[in-house]
């Protein structure tokens, strides 16, 4: 089971948006990911995740990876063209 991050912080493109949850963290990517990279703080201000625009670059909890990439990727694919359902 992954950890369970209460809060996180979003920062992209100027725009600092507080964060709950896997879903908020994956529609902010997409948003603000289609303007430039993203970066995801934890609550402590340590930093979490960065993105190369909507596409996950580093992330330092392979657990939270799990959670996250399964609600990220059908976003993705919907973005870049490449969801075939």
């Amino acid at each position: 089971m992954a950890k369970e991050y209460d809060i996180l912080y979003g920062e992209a493109n100027g725009v600092c948006k507080e964060l709950k949850g896997v879903s908020e963290v994956a529609e902010f990517i997409c948003t603000e990911g289609l303007k430039s990279d993203v970066e995801i703080f934890s609550e402590d201000l340590s930093l979490h995740i960065t993105t190369f625009g909507i596409y996950l670059d580093r992330i330092t909890d392979l657990e939270y990876r799990e959670e996250l990439l399964k609600v990220l990727i059908p976003m993705q694919r919907k973005l870049d063209g490449t969801d075939n359902t």
